[in-house]
């Protein structure tokens, strides 16, 4: 049976459900967005670790391939690859020893539908830089602020380096207007890394090293040498790290002396108390407070710094925050002596 143009036209068109048009035959082209892409800082003769994860419209086949090379200008050779065909790709490459080198390692990383076309369809390349650990000095007079440019974190939109330490708000000279007690739960510090949330981790640990020559706190912490040595916890506050002390002392509220443990009348406190009577040998105390390894790149931290009491709180009038101004001038004890209280 013979049909014409016309009516196979017509006939198409009737087996087509109503509202369908010719141009939803189209396909819809795959979207594809790098979300992230985080090159974490490498020690040398160690396997690299590259986190990637993908976003895309359609589903099906797709290859993620990492090359690296030497030089930015190659030449680059396959290190790993991934297939997945979920619209979302959330992967962990390991780059081998091999394909690690030891002062930067440039990398190529490209997709394609699988099998493969005749062109990449997403491609990135940057410089991947091995881990660095040093150990830095803190100059609090310069107000510095360290940075570290090892590894790599890629958004989609544009690369962020390493990890950034923030150190601007520790001094060299702390200054006290009264000889009277130590906090030391005011050093601070500020951190950011895209490689890790800006997460430090838990169980961070400081060493303060406290300068006792005449052995005035013979009763806390650890001796070496003419130090007291005590171990700080680093936590976060707020926006901040903070080293703090978990330690809680005793004080004899008489004679000012500290305590590890309660002894007699002390009383519990998180300070320690300057010893009355002492002020000349220390209106200045010296500090050491080291950190080891903390960070991606594992960095250390050595700060240098002091306290200094501008003056007693009992004594002269022109140099302490109490004075006798004048023997049994209203005073009930009528012997030319007076009595002192001393809040925590």
């Amino acid at each position: 049976m013979k049909h014409n143009k016309k009516e196979l036209i017509l006939g198409i068109l009737f087996i087509l459900p109503i509202g369908f048009s010719l141009m939803s035959m189209e396909v819809i082209k795959d979207t594809i967005n790098i979300e992230h892409l985080k090159a974490y800082p490498y020690k040398y003769g160690q396997p690299g670790l590259i986190d990637v994860l993908i976003t895309r419209l359609d589903t099906g086949p797709l290859t993620l391939y990492i090359e690296t090379s030497r030089s930015e200008d190659g030449p680059y050779t396959l290190a790993t690859k991934y297939t997945g065909d979920n619209k979302k790709l959330d992967h962990t490459l390991i780059v081998p020893i091999s394909q690690m080198y030891k002062d930067n390692t440039y990398v190529h990383a490209y997709m394609y539908y699988f099998p493969k076309q005749d062109d990449w369809i997403k491609s990135v390349r940057f410089c991947w830089q091995p881990m660095e650990s040093f150990t830095y000095h803190i100059d609090g007079d310069k107000v510095p602020r360290y940075y570290f440019a090892n590894g790599i974190y890629y958004s989609g939109k544009r690369f962020t380096n390493g990890e950034t330490f923030d150190v601007s708000s520790l001094v060299s000279l702390y200054v006290n207007e009264y000889y009277y007690r130590l906090d030391l739960d005011i050093l601070t510090f500020l951190y950011s890394s895209a490689l890790n949330d800006s997460n430090l981790g838990d169980n961070l640990t400081a060493t303060l090293k406290m300068d006792d020559p005449n052995n005035f706190f013979l009763n806390i912490g650890k001796k070496e040498n003419n130090k007291r040595v005590f171990t700080l916890n680093i936590v976060k506050d707020g926006e901040c790290y903070r080293v703090k002390s978990p330690y809680t002392f005793y004080v004899n509220p008489d004679t000012l002396q500290m305590f590890s443990k309660k002894t007699g009348n002390t009383v519990a406190t998180r300070y320690i108390y300057l010893p009355k009577n002492f002020y000349s040998e220390n209106y200045s105390i010296d500090f050491a407070l080291y950190i080891d390894k903390i960070g991606i790149n594992e960095n250390s931290f050595i700060y240098n710094f002091s306290h200094l009491f501008l003056k007693k709180m009992v004594g002269n009038c022109s140099d302490s925050k109490y004075c006798i101004i004048g023997e049994n001038s209203g005073n009930p004890l009528g012997d030319g002596s007076y009595e002192e209280v001393i809040y925590d």
